[in-house]
């Protein structure tokens, strides 16, 4: 190729390659680096996804997802065993199938004042009474899940902290046992 007497010489050029064909080789580059892109993105989030499963299926702390009407979308297998209860009774029903019948009403009406609040606590201490009519005494946090700024949907964490409160209890009787006894050593 010629341009005002100089001769330009493509040094990149391979051997009966035409530019057409240059074009469409790094197009087909690109889109190969692409399509590995992809499927690593694809790779990291199947990953992601069974790690998070993994951390789900295999905590001690009862965990539930519930709308913002109160319906519980899923919940892990902690949970069913804090309150005896089954996937079946749980998944798409009221979250208030976990507390008895007579405190379902105060409890759709706390469950709706905690997630339309802005300031309410996010954790709290409660007595619940399970499914076989034993009750734990329970540790319950939650957080909202957002999206476009608005909340969708509550994640519930409630850890059974019935033994840690029964040796809290029996600590304090042996404190106040032991200051009895050394009271009472005082006045002999």
């Amino acid at each position: 190729m010629c341009w005002r007497g100089w001769i330009l010489v493509d040094a990149f050029a391979s051997k009966g390659q035409s530019p057409a064909d240059r074009k469409r080789r790094r197009k087909n580059t690109q889109q190969g680096k692409q399509g590995t892109e992809q499927a690593q993105s694809e790779k990291s989030l199947l990953e992601s996804e069974q790690l998070f499963h993994a951390v789900w299926e295999a905590s001690s702390d009862a965990m539930a997802v519930s709308t913002a009407d109160g319906i519980v979308q899923a919940a892990n297998p902690a949970y069913y065993r804090l309150y005896g209860l089954s996937p079946e009774e749980v998944i798409g029903k009221d979250f208030s199938v976990i507390f008895p019948s007579e405190q379902r009403e105060w409890a759709m009406k706390l469950y709706n004042y905690v997630f339309s609040s802005p300031t309410s606590s996010s954790k709290f201490e409660d007595p619940v009474i399970r499914g076989d009519g034993t009750e734990r005494i329970v540790e319950a946090s939650y957080s909202f899940l957002m999206q476009d700024g608005k909340r969708i949907a509550m994640l519930s964490i409630v850890r059974d902290i019935t033994e840690r409160k029964k040796a809290e209890e029996n600590l304090r009787g042996s404190e106040l046992k032991l200051h009895l006894a050394l009271e009472a050593a005082h006045m002999i």
